[in-house]
C-alpha cells in the first residue's frame, strides 16, 4: 500500500491519494488520523503539506505515519525551504527549543 498525503490537484496514479479535496481517493483531513491498520503501508509520500500544519499537528501526523508504516516502510516528506523564514522568526522572537527543532534552528534535535 502506498499513500500520498495531501495529494490535492496532483494525485499519483496507483497510489491511495489522501486529501480533503474531492479528487482524492480517500477524502479526509489527515490531522485526525487515517483509518488503516498498523504496519499496513510500504510508502508514505507528502509534498507541500507539512508547512500547513501546526507543530502539534505535524508531530501527530508523524506519529500516525510511524504507526501505519511497515517495518521496512519509507516516509518521504518534501517541503519548501523555510530556512530564511525560520531564521528571521527566531531572531525576532523567543522560541522554545521544540519550536527551534521544528524549524531546524537548534542543534541536536
Amino acid at each position: 500500500l502506498q499513500l500520498c498525503l495531501g495529494s490535492g490537484a496532483a494525485p499519483i496514479a496507483g497510489w491511495i491519494n489522501v486529501d480533503r479535496d474531492a479528487r482524492a481517493d480517500l477524502r479526509l483531513d489527515v490531522r485526525f488520523g487515517l483509518p488503516l491498520p498498523d504496519a499496513s503501508v510500504s510508502l508514505v509520500y507528502s509534498e507541500h503539506l507539512l508547512e500547513h500544519l501546526t507543530l502539534d499537528e505535524g508531530v501527530t501526523l508523524f506519529r500516525e505515519c510511524r504507526r501505519l508504516l511497515a517495518k521496512d516502510g519509507v516516509l518521504r516528506i518534501a517541503t519548501p525551504s523555510e530556512c530564511r523564514r525560520a531564521t528571521s522568526a527566531s531572531k525576532s522572537r523567543s522560541l522554545t527549543r521544540k519550536q527551534k527543532c521544528w524549524m531546524g534552528n537548534a542543534p541536536s534535535c
